[in-house]
């Protein structure tokens, strides 16, 4: 079946099928819409998008660059992309760099031969390569990593509001020692370094009131062993030269190993001792709620990158103005005391 089969079939122009296809039914009676609508069930006739696309020069594609496809939060980005790119009649395609460079590169220009529409890219990578493709009229759009010199839009993590908005909180409860929390392989990079430096520039700010700042990076060996890492912890507490400590941890699989080792240790969360961070999986504001955690709104960011890549495809934003949005973290207060027991079988170190 063909469009000018079902316009004969309905008694209407070919035109008026081709505006029907695409949604245009402002100059189109609702008797008609119903009537096409039935020709086109009747007949199970599909458009060929390739021959539309090469006609209208769109080919309804959206390319979605991601550094690890099996990092633990990057399905619920992924899934919101999707999801909102379904919704406005585009499909996605989802290539996984391994933030490797030469790799995203390579990757990058096979979407651009697949003649997507536009790219959405939660990389950070080289700002350079997404130019050189966005000559070629595809849209760019970043998400998650977001490059303060990009010329692109982006909607990313406010990370550095986010994490500077809690550590001044938990100052103000009365913790002095502040212990920056990452893995040694995460150390400034992509996400973190704003995390680290909201934390630092508030203990700097407020040193005068014998704020001090420790950074500690985890190994790969310690994350692998959690005996390993559940000493480190021990460490963490025992070198607090008796003042009151919060560590903050930087990302939400340390975030998990920490509640596990606090709770082996038999660690009293008091006015001497908590933790405090990311918690993307709910772990600590579940199990814990005696703690600040901050939740990275990703549904909410790769829906909005997604609806604003749109509105550039289909004309709708027409902004030469690019749009950097910064969305904060959800804050989970503690709902309990803070000399409340995290386990009511306590104990000491």
């Amino acid at each position: 079946m063909t469009i000018q089969d079902i316009a004969d079939a309905v008694g209407v122009s070919k035109t008026t099928i081709s505006r029907y296809l695409n949604g245009k039914y402002n100059y189109m009676s609702k008797e008609t819409r119903q009537r096409i609508e039935r020709a086109i069930k009747a007949a199970d006739f599909r458009p060929n998008k390739s021959a539309g696309s090469l006609k209208s020069s769109r080919s309804d594609l959206i390319g979605l660059v991601i550094p690890d496809a099996s990092a633990m939060l990057t399905p619920l980005l992924i899934s919101s992309i999707i999801d909102e790119c379904t919704a406005c009649g585009r499909k996605t395609i989802v290539v996984s760099t391994h933030d490797d460079a030469d790799k995203e590169r390579r990757l990058v220009r096979e979407l651009a031969a697949h003649q997507v529409d536009g790219i959405i890219t939660a990389t950070g990578g080289s700002v350079p390569l997404y130019q050189e493709i966005s000559q070629g009229g595809i849209r760019v759009i970043h998400t998650d990593r977001l490059p303060a010199s990009s010329p692109f839009d982006g909607v990313a993590v406010d990370h550095y509001s986010s994490s500077a908005a809690a550590t001044g909180y938990i100052i103000d409860q009365g913790y002095r020692r502040i212990v920056f929390l990452l893995r040694q392989s995460k150390g400034g990079y992509g996400t973190f370094a704003p995390r680290e430096e909201g934390v630092r520039e508030v203990c700097a700010a407020r040193s005068g009131e014998g704020v001090v700042l420790e950074r500690m990076l985890v190994s790969d060996g310690e994350i692998g062993d959690f005996r390993r890492f559940r000493q480190r912890m021990r460490q963490i507490c025992l070198q607090g030269d008796d003042l009151p400590t919060a560590v903050f941890v930087a990302e939400g699989l340390l975030m998990g190993h920490v509640i596990c080792a606090v709770n082996q240790l038999r660690i009293d969360l008091t006015d001497r001792f908590t933790f405090y961070g990311y918690d993307d999986t709910r772990a600590a504001a579940t199990s814990v709620g005696s703690v600040l955690t901050l939740n990275q709104p990703l549904k909410q960011m790769g829906a909005m990158a997604a609806r604003i890549l749109a509105g550039r495809i289909d004309g709708t934003v027409v902004s030469q103005e690019r749009m950097h949005c910064f969305l904060d973290c959800a804050v989970a207060y503690p709902t309990v005391s803070r000399t409340t027991r995290l386990f009511s079988e306590g104990g000491s170190l």
